[in-house]
Parts: C-alpha cells; structure tokens; sequence
C-alpha cells in the first residue's frame, strides 16, 4: 500500500505547477479533496464508465524549467561531446520518440533538422 506498484486502476493526473522551491523529505505529498473532484469530474464527463472509485491518490515531485519548456542541448563546457535533455517536467514521456531521434542527431551528426532552438540552455543566461 502507498506505491505506483503493478496496475490496478487508470492512472490520471493534474499537471499544474506546485509550490516553487519544496523539499522532497517535507513536501506535502497528500493531495487535497478538491483535486480528486476535479479529476473525478474529468473522468465521469470523458469516460462515464471508468470512474468506481479513488484507489490512492499521490502527489508528484519534478523539476520544472522557468518557461516550463525541456532543455536540449550540448553542454556548454564540452562543446559538442555531451548532449543534455532535461527538465522534462512530469510530461516528457509524450515527447520520448522525437527528444530521442533529436539526441541521436545531435549526438551523431552534429546538428538536427529539427526546430530546437527554442530549447537551448542559454536562454536563461542573464
């Protein structure tokens, strides 16, 4: 009881920003009766018959950048040798085919066809 273990229901989440800085040993990881109302509503609007009953509710820690977009890049110190992917705050895993073709082109060939500027490293330099 109280983990992610082997299936046993539909997993759905909220994706909202949290508190800014927290504390993985402190943080509050008990979610409020009003997120599990939003959820609940989501799923008896969207899928009528596959809302029973709350088995666990769990709040997650990530990381989040600034602008809430990943970093992919080199990185800076080893020119191109190191190819960096981060900051996939909780919702990566949607973007897993492309971050992965675009980290072997950058790996492999220097460079990529694909629009990643907007995910360089430097543009939280000040």
């Amino acid at each position: 009881e109280g983990t992610f273990g082997g299936p046993h229901g539909l997993k759905l989440a909220l994706h909202h920003p949290g508190e800014a800085v927290t504390d993985p040993d402190t943080a509050n990881r008990s979610p409020s009766k009003a997120e599990e109302k939003v959820l609940v509503e989501f799923l008896e609007k969207f899928i009528p018959q596959g809302y029973v009953r709350t088995l666990e509710m769990k709040t997650c820690l990530y990381t989040n950048t600034p602008d809430g977009h990943f970093v992919v890049d080199y990185l800076k110190e080893y020119g191109k040798d190191v190819v960096l992917a981060a900051g996939f705050s909780g919702h990566g895993f949607k973007f897993v085919s492309v971050i992965g073709e675009v980290l072997a082109d950058l790996a492999l060939e220097g460079a990529t066809p694909f629009p990643i500027g907007f995910l360089r490293a430097d543009r939280f330099d000040s």
